[in-house]
């Protein structure tokens, strides 16, 4: 984790310099690590086993850059955060890390006055950002140690190894080759390290005022540098700016590679990506920023009149300021910080999330501490539109490129090949002996459980269902009916799994919760919430949602909070350690990473349960117009009866057997509680005549929640243009009844039975 990552620009007063670098503190550690060299670009010469990780304090979320504390806790009093480096009472204080610098109250975050630039501020006063990982690191330097530039590829933690092994009774000691530890990711203005910071300054110089890009090329990705000062990744870039000096802003995103030549060229290719996104997103706000500002200046003008300036030089004038006020000195353009162009006082600590990330992902391919098991921190940084929501975008996947075919290829949804995955924000990493849930709310005693206390205190309970997301077969609504709004989810934006805990119901009873409130005149539990605190969310600040209490307390709806899949512990993209599985109901109420559970009489205030996840009427074509109706709306619950065929795919090309007969395949989900599905039909002729599916329903696997996958021999005429119709009935009656859903805007819920179409025959 030798990597330094830093934003640059070229001050019109003070020329290059570094606006912000992000680095992690070294770790002083007598049983793991000898006292750590200062921060600076080498090859890594160890490698380190990463069993577990936790983002403390919840250090995803976007510090606000108005406070004067770095510290990012949960927003409740059991946010347990930790201060120190190491996990060891005497390892130091991180107040006293050398690198370590604290708020001043006099300091404003990144916000420089009118007379400073980016690059120039009170060096002594400027602002922290930092984040905390949580890390269970071995030694074992017999069997990992490498020579310098080797690659590496650190094993994440097991999903398949035994819950026992996670939640043994010793909960705060590991094995005799692992500790805890608390990583530090620090952003500042400069690195403290005299060497490190003399490399950084000559790269940055070299960067914005030597390396040349070719012909033609105003922005771009360049490497430089040698095995003696270390290697540079870059990529320069400019900003629109009416108020400097030729009108634009040169910056450029800088990475300190280190001296291995080999590993520094292979990380070329992602950090220029990352970078690449990066600086387009930026460009894209400072542009329409620049949009606003010139349409809130042309209403005034319309509004007040266009003043009329002389147009007389200053130097015959003696005019001391500006138009706007601003002091006019000779030779001075106006300085502005990068905030001031984007628009966004929160970008510093915006980019301080993504160069966390980005470290992690490097730490993780390329050497270094291996920090995290998240392989898709990658794509994350590579989204197109990674700036549009302030945070890292979350992970999506089985979009409408996913293949239908192998994802339901067997009953139970393979763990480790799983393809469905959704996600509001970043996927988090905890510890699970650390790692506690509250139940409180309309109780008579507040609980604080462990994730221990959770699978040996309370009856396990075992549940096979889908879990399905409530865009599901949104591409078929968007493509053939109308443009929705939501992920391009194709026909495989599902999974059925085997889930294993305790029930809900027996965790709110030992909480003692209040059923017959409501008899003695107080407010009676109609809803229990679920939250993750753990990051900051595409919309929201968290994540949360509610289901009414009525069914938390069922024991028929097999309400449970899962702490094993398939027979495992839950990955950390499927809410490791523990999450909620509301069996029959849209994905988005099965919380991941679950902090609370609160019993209330009301639903979850979270945006995804209050202003999304609703069905639209037709008549809402636009978010303006959704606006008057998320507050008179239902929240979704039961997901509908839906048939849906694997194979053949549209478009696709056919081809029949010697007797006319074509096979299709696919899955059937049932309607809420009322499965299982007990029927498919299917038909080839445009509906004229359907065909009795086989099912196989899983047998001893099976449950009222979970699919069938079936499968059926149609006769099909050769030709273009042909379709497939797929309807089911479950177990409650319930069946599909038109061609195509009726159209909302959110794109949910979609459960027409044309299931195939554009086929060609042969």
């Amino acid at each position: 984790m030798d990597f330094t990552l830093a934003l640059t620009h070229f001050c019109e007063t003070h020329g290059p310099r570094s606006i912000l670098c992000t680095q992690v503190l070294p770790l002083e550690c007598g049983r793991c690590l000898p006292p750590s060299p200062a921060l600076h670009p080498q090859s890594s010469t160890e490698s380190l086993r990463t069993h577990v990780h936790d983002p403390d304090d919840a250090s995803h979320s976007i510090p606000s850059l108005r406070r004067h504390d770095t510290n990012t806790t949960l927003p409740t009093d059991f946010s347990r955060a930790s201060t120190t480096v190491d996990s060891d009472p005497e390892s130091v204080s991180i107040e006293r890390h050398p690198y370590f610098k604290a708020f001043h109250a006099d300091s404003s975050p990144f916000r420089y006055g009118r007379g400073q630039s980016d690059a120039y501020r009170h060096t002594n006063t400027a602002p922290v950002l930092r984040s905390r990982e949580f890390v269970c690191l071995g030694t074992d330097r017999a069997t990992q140690e490498r020579s310098p530039g080797s690659s590496h590829e650190p094993k994440s933690a097991s999903a398949s190894s035994s819950l026992d092994a996670l939640l043994s009774p010793h909960t705060h000691t590991h094995a005799d080759d692992c500790h805890d530890h608390t990583l530090t990711y620090l952003t500042s203005k400069s690195p403290e390290s005299p060497l490190t910071y003399a490399t950084l300054r000559n790269s940055v110089v070299r960067t914005l005022s030597c390396e040349l890009l070719p012909r033609g090329m105003s922005d771009g990705p360049f490497c430089f540098g040698d095995s003696t000062t270390g290697y540079t990744i870059a990529h320069s870039f400019r900003l629109s700016d009416p108020k400097a000096r030729g009108r634009r802003r040169t910056y450029a995103f800088v990475a300190l590679a280190g001296t291995d030549a080999s590993r520094a060229f292979k990380a070329c290719p992602l950090i220029w990506d990352a970078f690449a996104n990066l600086a387009k997103s930026i460009e894209a706000m400072a542009t329409r920023k620049q949009e606003d500002a010139r349409r809130q200046q042309e209403e005034q003008e319309a509004t007040k009149g266009k003043r009329n300036y002389s147009s007389a030089s200053s130097f015959l004038t003696k005019r001391q300021v500006e138009p706007d006020g601003t002091p006019r000195r000779a030779g001075h353009t106006t300085p502005r910080s990068l905030s001031e162009i984007v628009g966004d006082d929160h970008i510093f600590a915006i980019l301080h999330q993504y160069f966390v990330a980005l470290l992690k992902c490097l730490g993780d391919r390329f050497g270094g501490l291996p920090l995290a098991d998240n392989r898709s921190i990658y794509h994350i940084l590579a989204a197109e539109q990674a700036f549009a929501i302030q945070t890292p975008l979350p992970a999506n996947t089985a979009s409408v490129k996913a293949d239908v075919a192998s994802h339901v290829d067997k009953f139970l949804t393979c763990t480790k090949t799983i393809s469905f995955d959704r996600n509001h924000g970043p996927i988090q990493h905890k510890c699970p002996q650390q790692h506690r849930i509250i139940v409180d709310g309309l109780v008579g005693n507040a609980l604080c459980l462990s994730v221990q206390d959770l699978a040996t205190d309370f009856d396990q309970h075992t549940v096979t269902c889908v879990l399905q997301c409530a865009g599901n077969r949104r591409h078929t609504m968007r493509t053939r009916i109308k443009e929705v709004l939501g992920v391009d989810w194709n026909d495989a934006a599902l999974m059925n799994c085997v889930f294993e805990g305790p029930r809900l119901r027996d965790v709110l009873i030992a909480a003692g919760v209040r059923v017959s409130a409501s008899q003695h005149g107080q407010v009676g539990p109609q809803h229990v919430q679920f939250a993750s605190y753990g990051s900051k969310t595409q919309e929201d600040d968290w994540y949360g949602a509610s289901i009414p209490f009525a069914r938390a307390m069922d024991n028929e709806m097999d309400v449970i909070l899962a702490i094993k899949m398939n027979g495992e512990a839950l990955a950390h993209r499927h809410g490791f350690p523990v999450r909620s599985i509301v069996p029959g109901v849209l994905g988005a109420r099965s919380v991941k990473w679950l902090d609370r559970i609160t019993v209330s009489d009301q639903e979850s205030p979270c945006f995804y349960q209050q202003r999304d996840y609703k069905i639209l009427p037709p008549e809402v074509s636009d978010k303006q117009t959704a606006d008057a109706f998320w507050s008179k709306l239902p929240s979704m619950l039961e997901m509908p009866v839906n048939a849906c065929v694997a194979s053949p795919a549209s478009h696709s090309i056919v081809r029949r057997s010697d007797s006319g007969m074509v096979e299709v395949q696919g899955y059937a989900v049932p309607q809420g509680h009322q499965g299982p599905v007990t029927r498919v039909e299917v038909s080839a002729d445009e509906g004229k005549t359907w065909v009795d599916a086989q099912l196989d329903d899983g047998g001893e696997k099976a449950s009222k929640w979970s699919w069938v996958l079936w499968t059926v021999q149609v006769p099909m005429e050769k030709g273009c243009g042909h379709r497939i119709f797929a309807r089911a009935t479950d177990a409650g009656g319930n069946t599909q009844r038109k061609a195509q859903s009726t159209w909302n805007l959110r794109g949910v819920a979609y459960n027409g039975y044309e299931a195939a179409f554009d086929l060609t025959v042969l």
